[in-house]
């Protein structure tokens, strides 16, 4: 219970104190479109051993979310879609702050290599806005001069598909369907409020007008005066003249309605994935001296035919790799070889007593020292499972004899780590 809650402490004491990492794309985030792929380097090593803060640019006047998903690349080339499962799959939201995304990544397993993939998701800027609301319009314009759809009372579906249309004919990727369907209905609303159904209507009619004095000029042309013609030709390019005059003034109030800033929140734009390839975890964790441990335990000395002895030891405990104590022993990565190493121990002690031996008469083996060799299996970051030999001298029984015995009496228990103390040390450090 103890570790948990001083893990839990470090982190909150620590918050203020974490490295920072800026990632730097290969091209502005809002110039990537949905399903394709960019690709970023960090300025600088990720950190193990500790959480750290990964920032990425945002470009002027553009809001944005993202979500950053971080894996160990386990030997494997790394793909856009992190895998389903697997361990330290860690998924993360970035949220602006300032003129960056920002998010806090979980700490990292030491000399492992890992895989990083951002699916940012924007808000449009003003200037990327007022080009996606002219494209749309210039669709709507279109479309709307019909007496049926002026007015538009369900016509939201129109501005959305416009919408999606204006999207990729600028690039911007493609928007979340449901707030394409939120902008579509707030740009419909500004729409019927505004001047575009009458100008709508007198493109119509404009037109219609047009269309009819055209089709009588046709019909009865050569049978009319010389001025009777010219005057109706006048009539159908005056005619022409006004719903062309309408019809700017409809694209102008279609703009209006799509370039506003009520419109402009509603529209989220799925971009990227952007993709960092595999980058290498730093082999240095908190604890400056993780190959070589100090350790104390107890264990009992299983003598033959006898009750187990209860030994107390201290000594160092040596591993083969520098051990994590950051990632969860379940949440290790790496080969099979290798998250056994994080787990496996030598170590090398002394017994504080002789063992005793119901009968018999012992004495330190070396000196004044009873020697021990155990291997270690860790159950938790600090505790672990021992098994070994402490060798002491037996003496002969006989009065008469002063002769001894170096035996290997066998040890199981349980020993810790003192690697605690560096994390108090953690702790304490301003």
């Amino acid at each position: 219970m103890l570790t948990p809650l001083l893990l839990l402490s470090f982190g909150l004491n620590d918050a203020t104190a974490a490295t920072t990492v800026r990632l730097v794309l290969d091209r502005p985030l809002d110039t990537i479109p949905a399903g394709s792929s960019a690709v970023a380097l960090p300025d600088g090593p990720l950190p193990s051993g500790e959480e750290f803060i990964l920032t990425v640019d945002l470009p002027t006047g553009v809001a944005a979310t993202a979500a950053l998903s971080v894996w160990p690349a386990q030997g494997q080339p790394c793909a856009a879609a992190p895998p389903a499962e697997g361990p330290q799959r860690h998924t993360i939201g970035m949220a602006p702050d300032g003129d960056v995304l920002s998010g806090r990544v979980p700490a990292l397993q030491v000399g492992q290599t890992y895989c990083l993939s951002l699916a940012p998701r924007l808000i449009l800027g003003e200037e990327a806005m007022t080009r996606l609301a002219e494209q749309a319009a210039a669709e709507l314009t279109l479309r709307l001069p019909d007496a049926r759809s002026c007015d538009l009372d369900s016509g939201w579906t129109h501005f959305a598909k416009a919408l999606s249309g204006a999207l990729g004919a600028v690039g911007l990727g493609a928007a979340d369907a449901s707030t394409l369907e939120a902008a579509a209905r707030e740009a419909q609303s500004r729409y019927r409020r505004g001047p575009g159904p009458e100008a709508c209507a007198a493109v119509v009619t404009s037109q219609g007008e047009a269309q009819a004095l055209q089709s009588i000029l046709d019909a009865e042309g050569a049978r009319l005066s010389a001025a009777d013609r010219a005057s109706m030709t006048q009539d159908v390019l005056s005619a022409l003249q006004t719903a062309q005059t309408q019809s700017s003034a409809l694209s102008d109030a279609l703009t209006d309605a799509l370039d506003a800033a009520s419109v402009r929140q509603r529209i989220v734009v799925a971009t990227g994935p952007v993709t960092l390839g595999a980058q290498t975890a730093t082999a240095a964790t908190r604890d400056a001296v993780n190959f070589a441990v100090p350790a104390a335990g107890v264990s009992f000395a299983l003598w033959p035919d006898q009750s187990p002895a209860m030994v107390g030891w201290g000594g160092v405990s040596f591993y083969s790799t520098a051990v994590d104590r950051d990632v969860p022993l379940n949440e290790l990565a790496g080969a099979p070889g290798d998250v056994l190493r994080q787990r496996l121990s030598l170590t090398l002690g002394v017994a504080r007593a002789t063992p005793a031996l119901p009968g018999y008469t012992t004495t330190p083996a070396l000196g004044g020292l009873s020697p021990l060799v155990a291997g270690g299996l860790r159950l938790t970051h600090y505790a672990q499972l021992t098994a070994g030999a402490v060798f002491v001298r037996v003496e002969d029984p006989n009065p008469a004899s002063a002769a001894s015995d170096l035996h290997a009496a066998p040890l199981v228990g349980l020993s810790v780590d003192l690697a605690l103390v560096s994390l108090f040390q953690t702790l304490q450090t301003p």
